[in-house]
């Protein structure tokens, strides 16, 4: 009954607390010049999407952050990374046995 009544977290709330947890650096998030407002340009966005359903950023080696790379910003999640890795080996072999299903056999 009580959380019918307290509104929800705001999603930059949500981000933040996210972000306290799983960045090296919190404050890359953060406006350069006041840290007082989130400031996410496209690939941080990304790198932060693929971080919470991949587990990790997928970033290119090269892709920078404010003179970061991107693929060392977050912790890993090692138990998402592991399922999503697991999955993708089952979904390829999966689209192996549908293209040559006489293999299966």
């Amino acid at each position: 009954l009580l959380a019918a009544v307290l509104p929800a977290p705001a999603l930059p709330q949500l981000l933040l607390e996210w972000a306290s947890q799983r960045m090296a650096n919190l404050h890359l998030i953060l406006d350069a010049a006041t840290c007082s407002r989130l400031e996410l340009d496209d690939a941080l966005a990304l790198a932060i999407f693929e971080a919470v359903f991949l587990g990790s950023a997928h970033a290119a080696p090269d892709e920078l952050h404010r003179g970061e790379p991107l693929r060392t910003l977050f912790r890993l999640d090692e138990v998402l990374a592991a399922e999503v890795e697991a999955e993708c080996r089952a979904a390829s072999k999966l689209a192996a046995l549908r293209r040559s299903p006489a293999q299966a056999c």
